[in-house]
């Protein structure tokens, strides 16, 4: 099933991680590819591809346990 989400409603989102559920951080912004398509959320504390996404709901996105320390080279925010 394909679900279509704004930037404007990921933004600010707590992130979760999957496995112990605890919190982790809010999305600050959305790196997409050059073809502009989404690729990877940033938060303070790291990167993840899209990907690692498990769900999101009202409030949060859950995610897998892979985040990058520093920024993708090839992606634009």
């Amino acid at each position: 099933m394909l679900k279509i989400i704004r930037r404007s409603q990921i933004i600010g989102l707590i992130t979760k991680e999957n496995e112990d559920n605890s919190p982790f951080d809010r999305v600050q912004e959305v790196w997409s590819d050059p073809t502009g398509r989404v690729a990877y959320l940033a938060c303070t504390k790291g990167y993840t591809r899209v990907q690692q996404i498990s769900h999101i709901d009202a409030d949060t996105v859950f995610v897998h346990d892979c985040w990058r320390d520093e920024s993708p080279a090839h992606l634009r925010w």
